[in-house]
Formats: C-alpha cells, structure tokens, sequence
C-alpha cells in the first residue's frame, strides 16, 4: 500500500542520519497495525518489509568518488549484486556537496581513490578502496 511504502521511505531516509523524527512517525504507522499484520501476514507484505527494516540491524553504505572512474564502477557493481533489503547507500562525488546526508560527511578518500564505507548505525569499518575488500565487510557484518 502508499501508506506501507511511505513508512519505508521514512525509515530509510531516518537512517542516512539526523531524521530521527521521521523514523518515530515510521514506527507510530507501523505500531497501528501490529494486531492486523499479526493475524494477516499474507495482506501485509510491504508493511512488514517496513518492519523488518525498522528492527535492523541496518546497514549503511557511503561511496565517495567520481562516477566516471572505473574504480566507483566496480564499487558499485559489487555493492548492487546482492539483494541486501536492510541497506542504505549513499553516492557522492569528492567532496560531497554541503547539504549531503550525514552519511556522506567527513568521509574522505582513501588513498586519493574511490573509497567505500560500510557502516552500522554510522561506527564504521576502515574505508576500503577494493570491490573485494568491500564485499568481505559486507559478507562479515551482521545484517542477514
């Protein structure tokens, strides 16, 4: 439904940081309709998918440099062949652009190369330049 989507935008958009009010509404929808997605899973599905979300853990990706390099390219690649429904990912050219989502702020390059983060609730692994070394992060941390 619109209402089960717009819960899971504003989930997904409190959790690229500084939105905590968006996420409170999320959960006040989602809470509304426990009993019924309880009795009927089967009529809910996007609604819990929203749920789901909003029990985590999530999993938050920044990858910072130009999109014409090759290196960003195969960041992305690797970062979007997996299904990973508990993920946000925010894109940016270096620097960002001063009104970026927080997950992008003070994430400098590495190595003067596209570099990938791989975060949860914003604690960070060591920024990785590989496709490789990024996929192994994302395998290890704990988000099924």
């Amino acid at each position: 439904s619109g209402n089960a989507l717009a819960a899971t935008a504003l989930l997904e958009l409190a959790a690229y940081g500084d939105r905590t009010a968006w996420r409170d509404i999320a959960e006040d929808m989602l809470s509304s309709l426990y009993g019924a997605m309880l009795r009927y899973p089967t009529a809910f599905s996007q609604w819990l998918c929203a749920a789901d979300f909003a029990v985590g853990p999530t999993r938050e990706v920044a990858i910072i440099g130009a999109s014409q390099h090759a290196e960003t390219k195969e960041l992305l690649k690797t970062l979007w062949k997996t299904f990973r429904p508990r993920q946000v990912t925010a894109i940016s050219n270096y620097p960002p652009e001063p009104d970026a989502p927080a997950l992008l702020k003070d994430r400098p390059l590495l190595n003067s190369l596209p570099t990938a983060y791989v975060c949860q609730g914003f604690v960070c692994l060591q920024p990785v330049n590989l496709p490789t070394d990024m996929e192994r992060q994302l395998a290890s941390s704990p988000n099924p």
